[in-house]
């Protein structure tokens, strides 16, 4: 590939990819200055693979990178480059000089303009997620708690930041929770007191299938460019339903008392939360408790009433 502009403008390497067929190298042209146009960069795109190609001219040099699964390579032309408006026609993979004639043998995708030059760290972002990657950056989303049981209530967070190769401001930041909820549900994040950081809470549906649930964060800065990430979220069966007893229930003061419970794994239409669990839905041991409990204060009662019948006189004034 051998890659000319024409005067007054630059020709713009394909950003996010290009397959080369015909094994040239890439080249550019500033302004139809011969010298620019001769210059041989050695940047040979591999034939049949897709590379990221890019060229950043400053008044002092031009560097022209490519990425592809290959690795980074890049080359830099020590050559002055006149200031120039960006007014003219722009060619993307082919140019038409009086001297001569260039065209791109390959396919061309995703080709974009920056108004500043690209540093290497960010083509190799560009490279690794597509010109869509400049929307903002969503880092840490989750929903909590994790696991979760139908009818509780659940925390989405979401860190969001600018993305910091535009530092354009977040506009809007949602979650689409309709597998949390069994509906189509699309629900505003609200900046929490934590800056960068947006919550709301959802209810997880009644009828929601047991398994694993996706949540997608969905966040748009005040240019329109938008970026996505996704999270996953168990759905349990609640937890178990806790029956106990003791018998004798009564009992008298050294009595021999049973004490048992049973665990009943709940079904898929008995789904809510029961006595046996916390607020956070973990099991404890409340009902277990509450009868021994019982149990103890008529212990207690037996024994006060056996030393109170002791303590009273019999019929005889004894």
């Amino acid at each position: 590939m051998a890659a000319r502009a024409p005067l007054n403008g630059v020709q713009i390497i394909p950003l996010a990819g290009g397959i080369s067929t015909n094994g040239a190298a890439l080249g550019y042209n500033w302004n139809s200055d011969p010298v620019a146009a001769g210059w041989n960069s050695g940047l040979v795109p591999p034939t049949n693979q897709w590379s990221l190609a890019a060229l950043v001219v400053s008044p002092t040099n031009t560097t022209i990178y490519m990425l592809n699964q290959n690795g980074v390579a890049s080359a830099t032309f020590t050559h002055s480059n006149a200031v120039a408006p960006f007014a003219g026609n722009i060619l993307v993979g082919s140019s038409s000089t009086s001297s001569q004639v260039a065209t791109f043998d390959g396919s061309i995708d995703d080709v974009g303009v920056f108004n500043y030059g690209l540093t290497s760290t960010q083509l190799q972002n560009i490279f690794a997620s597509g010109i869509y990657g400049f929307g903002p950056m969503i880092t840490n989303n989750a929903v909590t708690p994790n696991p979760a049981y139908p009818n509780q209530s659940e925390l989405i967070s979401a860190t969001v930041v600018p993305n910091y190769n535009t530092g354009n401001a977040i506009a809007s930041v949602s979650a689409n929770v309709s597998q949390i909820t069994g509906t189509s549900t699309v629900l505003p994040l609200v900046m929490s007191s934590i800056p960068n950081v947006y919550t709301n809470s959802v209810t997880v549906g009644a009828l929601v299938h047991v398994g694993t649930v996706t949540n997608y964060i969905m966040a748009v800065d005040t240019a329109g460019l938008s970026n996505a990430a996704s999270s996953t979220l168990s759905i349990i069966l609640g937890p178990p339903v806790l029956s106990a007893t003791a018998t004798p229930d009564p009992a008298g003061r050294g009595q021999p008392v049973t004490i048992s419970a049973t665990a009943i794994p709940q079904s898929k239409s008995d789904q809510q939360r029961h006595g046996g669990c916390d607020g956070t839905g973990r099991f404890d041991h409340h009902a277990l408790s509450a009868k021994r409990e019982h149990l103890h204060q008529h212990r207690h009662r037996a024994a006060l009433g056996h030393l109170r019948q002791h303590q009273l006189p019999d019929r005889h004034g004894r």
